[in-house]
Order: C-alpha cells, then sequence, then structure tokens
C-alpha cells in the first residue's frame, strides 16, 4: 500500500508592510485610536510570533550579556590606566548593587586589584569585544525588524556591517550606561555625595537621563534597522513608546531583585541574582521587537492591510 509522507506546514511569515512616508504625516494617534488599542497589540503579538520573535529575542539577550561583560572590563581598564580613584571608589559601590553576593564581590575584587600594567591592555581588548559582539547583535536585530516589515535585505555586505558597528558603538553605549544608571545609580549618588541615596537630586534625576538613554536609543534603531523608509516619527513614536516602557519596568524589575537577593544568603542570591541578568536580557529583546511589530503593524493599518494577515491569513 503506497503512503505519503506528511507535509510539515511552512513556517508562516507575514505580509509586506507598504511603505507610506509619501502619505504625508497625517495623523498617527487618529490611526491608534480607529485600529484600537487592544486590537494592535494582538496583531503586533500575532506578527512578532510569526516571525519566531522569541528566538531573536534569545539571540540578542545572548549578544547582551556578551556586550555587558568586555564593557565591563573595558571600564575597569578605564578607571585603573588613567588612575581615576574617585571612579573607581564609585564602581566599587555600582558593583554591589549590579551583582550582589559572591558574584559582587568578583566584580569588586575585578576594579581593586586591576594592575596598571595591564590596565591599557584591558581597555582596548574589552572596546574591542564590547564592540565586536554588540555589533553581532545588531545584525540579529536587523535580519529581526526585517522579517516583521516583511522586507528582503538588499543593503551590501559592506554596508551592513558598517551600520551594526554604528549602531553599536552608539545605541548599545547608551543602553548600558541606562542600565547601570537606573539599576546601580543609588550606590553611585551614594558615593558621589557621601550621603544617603535618599538625600540626594541624584536618585531623582537618574530615571529622566536614564529613560531619556533609553528612548533616544530606540528611536535610532527603528528609524535605521530596517531595510526600508520609515514613515515620520510620530508613526514610529507609539513603537518606540512601547518598547520604551518594557524596558524600564524589565529594568526595574531587575533592580528590585537585586535590592532583595542579598537577604537570601550567599549562594542563592548570586544564582538569583544572575537567573534575573538573563530574563532582564531576554525582556531587553522582546521589548525592542514587539516595540517594532506594533510601529509594523499600525503602518500597515495605515495602508488598509492590517494584519488580519499577520500570519498570510
Amino acid at each position: 500500500m503506497e503512503t505519503s509522507a506528511r507535509e510539515e506546514p511552512a513556517t508562516p511569515e507575514v505580509s509586506t508592510v507598504p511603505e507610506t512616508h509619501e502619505h504625508g504625516v497625517g495623523d498617527a494617534g487618529e490611526q491608534l485610536r480607529r485600529s484600537g488599542t487592544a486590537r494592535l497589540f494582538l496583531d503586533a503579538a500575532m506578527r512578532l510570533h510569526a516571525v519566531d520573535g522569541t528566538t531573536y529575542a534569545r539571540a540578542l539577550a545572548h549578544s547582551s550579556i556578551t556586550t555587558l561583560i568586555p564593557a565591563l572590563i573595558a571600564v575597569i581598564g578605564f578607571v585603573t590606566t588613567f588612575g581615576l580613584h574617585d571612579l573607581r571608589t564609585l564602581l566599587e559601590d555600582a558593583a554591589t548593587s549590579f551583582a550582589p553576593g559572591p558574584a559582587g564581590g568578583i566584580l569588586t575584587d575585578a576594579i581593586t586589584k586591576a594592575e596598571p600594567s595591564s590596565a591599557t591592555f584591558a581597555l582596548v581588548a574589552g572596546v574591542a569585544g564590547m564592540l565586536f559582539s554588540g555589533t553581532i547583535g545588531m545584525m540579529h536585530l536587523e535580519r529581526a525588524a526585517n522579517r516583521i516589515y516583511g522586507v528582503a535585505e538588499r543593503r551590501g555586505v559592506v554596508r551592513r556591517w558598517a551600520i551594526a558597528l554604528a549602531l553599536a558603538a552608539t545605541v548599545e553605549v547608551m543602553l548600558i550606561a541606562a542600565l547601570a544608571m537606573i539599576v546601580a545609580g543609588g550606590s553611585v549618588g551614594e558615593g558621589s555625595n557621601g550621603a544617603r541615596p535618599e538625600s540626594g537630586i541624584w536618585p531623582f534625576l537618574r530615571w529622566p537621563i536614564g529613560v531619556g538613554l533609553v528612548a533616544v536609543a530606540m528611536t535610532v534603531i527603528f528609524r535605521v534597522v530596517p531595510n526600508r523608509r520609515q514613515p515620520g516619527f510620530s508613526w514610529l513614536l507609539s513603537g518606540t513608546t512601547v518598547s520604551v516602557v518594557a524596558w524600564v519596568l524589565a529594568t526595574m524589575v531587575l533592580g528590585l531583585v537585586y535590592e532583595r537577593v542579598s537577604s537570601l544568603g550567599g549562594s542563592y542570591g548570586s544564582l538569583l541574582g544572575v537567573l534575573a541578568l538573563l530574563v532582564w536580557a531576554f525582556g531587553t529583546g522582546l521589548a525592542v521587537l514587539f516595540g517594532l511589530a506594533f510601529a509594523a503593524q499600525l503602518e500597515a493599518e495605515r495602508a488598509d492591510r492590517g494584519i488580519g494577515s499577520a500570519a498570510g491569513r
């Protein structure tokens, strides 16, 4: 008896979002109200699911962690090379907040025991490692963004790598700085004025500065990364807002976890701290990709394509 192999269904692809930059600025807020925020959230989730967004988010999470570590090495090398003792003290305070328990002890030892003879090499190697890993991460983000918008990548290899490197040197640095301000900023504020963190202006100032850095970084990502001509800023604002809010919430949770884990003891606290950092990195990837999907869906609605066909419906 003749049998036939069962064919596996193909991975669904999203419909291409038409470019609408020639339609005039229009009113993004009115389109958002007409489409319905709740439905756009659902359709954006469908669009992200259709392109296997969680896989890209995991790749971005891995790149985030492997970018943070060499960035820290570069900072330690910089402080040691130029003998910035006050900044070293701030880093020691921040290290215990950013990585509680034994992990924080490892970072503190790395800062205090850094040798001037190898500091310059650590600085150069750290910057090179940060840029390399950040560039790889931006390449992952580029592929994800193009799939979300349903467009092909037609930029040349040299141009793609140049864009990814430029983003790694700017956007990645902004996100790392924002993370440091929000999560470890309290210790930095305390060390900067010798008082309790609550007594100065820094604990309040670090929030708008940190969120501002994230907002600028997200705006650059939304404008530059997809291989298409993006609409006006107002049409991307909804997506960037979603990404910024999601990132800030994830970072706040990370900060709260780090404030509480010290009470769990050395082993449990440090393990939970590492786990929280990994979850935060995954959440960061999801935040960026979901914001892109939301912006893509809003523009698709503008072009009357909607995503009743997020997965080809």
